[in-house]
C-alpha cells in the first residue's frame, strides 16, 4: 500500500461520514498499526461520528483491545472472548437482537486475559468549563 492510498483510505479522515455503529478491535503488538491510531478512530467515533456518544456518554460504538496479542488474535482464551465480542456486535447490529451482555471474560479483573474497557464518553458541562471533554474510563 502506498502512503497516498493509506492517506485515503484512512478512516479517521471520513469518520464525520460513519452513520453505522463500528467495533473497533485491536491487537496492540500490532506493529503495522499503532495503538494511538486505533485509539484515534475510537476517540473520532465518540465526538465526531454520526453516532457519536450522547449527553450519558451513551454509543452504539465499541472497541476492544488486546494488549498482548498481535492482528491475529492467537490465544484460545482471547480468540474466545474476540467472538463472543464479535458475534455479539453483528447479532444486534445485523441481525437486531437485542443487545448481548458483555461475555462473562471481560470482567474488569481476575481474568487472564487482558482487555480494555469499553470507554465511556463524558461531554463537559459547559463550554466556559476547564473540565475536557473525552472519553473516560468507566467510574473516573
Amino acid at each position: 500500500m502506498t502512503p497516498q492510498m493509506a492517506l485515503e483510505n484512512s478512516p479517521h479522515l471520513f469518520v464525520e461520514n460513519i452513520a453505522t455503529p463500528m467495533l473497533v478491535i485491536h491487537g496492540d503488538k500490532d506493529y503495522r498499526v499503532p495503538i494511538g491510531a486505533g485509539l484515534r478512530l475510537w476517540y473520532e467515533l465518540l465526538s465526531k461520528s454520526q453516532l457519536a456518544a450522547d449527553e450519558q456518554g451513551q454509543t452504539p460504538h465499541r472497541f476492544l483491545c488486546f494488549p498482548e496479542e498481535n492482528p491475529w488474535i492467537l490465544s484460545p482464551h482471547h480468540a474466545k472472548v474476540w467472538y463472543q465480542v464479535v458475534l455479539g456486535f453483528l447479532d444486534e447490529h445485523v441481525v437486531g437482537a437485542q443487545a448481548a451482555q458483555r461475555p462473562e471474560v471481560l470482567g474488569w479483573r481476575g481474568h487472564s486475559c487482558s482487555v480494555l474497557p469499553l470507554f465511556k464518553h463524558q461531554p463537559t458541562a459547559s463550554a466556559n468549563s476547564s473540565a475536557s471533554a473525552g472519553p473516560q474510563l468507566p467510574g473516573s
